[in-house]
């Protein structure tokens, strides 16, 4: 992604991207004209669904030089129209990226909620020797 001032490399750490997952991004934000890595920038990410669901996160820095990463939770599974914003600092006004669109999967079934089988535990070493038994010849 362009903006006027910066070359950003905006890509999910979290893959497959599901619903009701926390889906971590990373962001990484370079000086368009010199390619000098930007730290201290400040930034968002933002989604809005079909349906016009709509979430946001800020960016923090990794220490990483021009790495910054944020999450975001998505409600429902779909498509989702995406876009983000940076700047070099609060002086500056925010630049605002092209928009693109996430597809986002159905969530995983929570967990196996299935009766787990039963099972009698072998207890024949446990027993007693049987002093009926007759021993040896």
């Amino acid at each position: 992604m362009k903006t006027e001032s910066f070359a950003i490399l905006i890509s999910p750490e979290t893959r497959p991207t599901r619903a009701l997952e926390p889906i971590y991004w990373n962001v990484v934000v370079h000086d368009r004209e010199t390619g000098t890595p930007i730290q201290g920038g400040q930034g968002r990410i933002f989604a809005t669904s079909k349906d016009r669901k709509s979430i946001a996160n800020g960016l923090e820095e990794t220490g990483q030089l021009g790495t910054y990463r944020t999450n975001l939770m998505y409600v429902t599974a779909g498509m989702w129209a995406m876009a983000m914003e940076f700047r070099r600092d609060s002086t500056l006004p925010l630049q605002r990226t092209e928009d693109w669109t996430q597809d986002i999967l159905s969530a995983n079934e929570p967990g196996d909620f299935t009766t787990p089988a039963s099972s009698v535990p072998d207890t024949t070493a446990l027993r007693k020797p049987d002093s009926t038994k007759r021993k040896g010849p």
